[in-house]
């Protein structure tokens, strides 16, 4: 419990620093700090957040979704034709994944 906070930092840290990587070196350290964060979360109490006293407002609330849209529009960007949120998956093709797609899709797996 007590690796959580770091992790969670961490992660944060590598998405706002998300302008400094290369597409490749973003979606590796993603990877690992991903990885690490499933694993750390793992451990983590079952329990009912406080959200006594948080700032509710409208305000707050705008302004922190427009930041977050800022943001996935940045790393929209960066990800470029790999962005495949929308993309449907079929079983039944036949047609070999991309490596690279495959990678994204484990990835936004575990976000979800």
């Amino acid at each position: 419990m007590r690796d959580f906070p770091q992790a969670a930092e961490n992660f944060c840290e590598l998405i706002d620093r998300h302008g400094e990587y290369d597409r490749g070196e973003l979606f590796g350290s993603l990877a690992i700090q991903l990885a690490h964060d499933c694993a750390v979360a793992a451990q983590l109490p079952i329990i009912e957040p406080d959200t006594e006293g948080e700032d509710r407002s409208a305000e707050q609330v705008a302004s922190q979704s427009e930041k977050q849209l800022k943001l996935a529009a940045s790393l929209r960007k960066k990800i470029g034709d790999m962005d495949t949120y929308w993309a449907v998956f079929d079983p039944t093709s036949k047609k070999e994944p991309d490596p690279a797609f495959c990678r994204v899709t484990w990835l936004r797996s575990i976000l979800i």
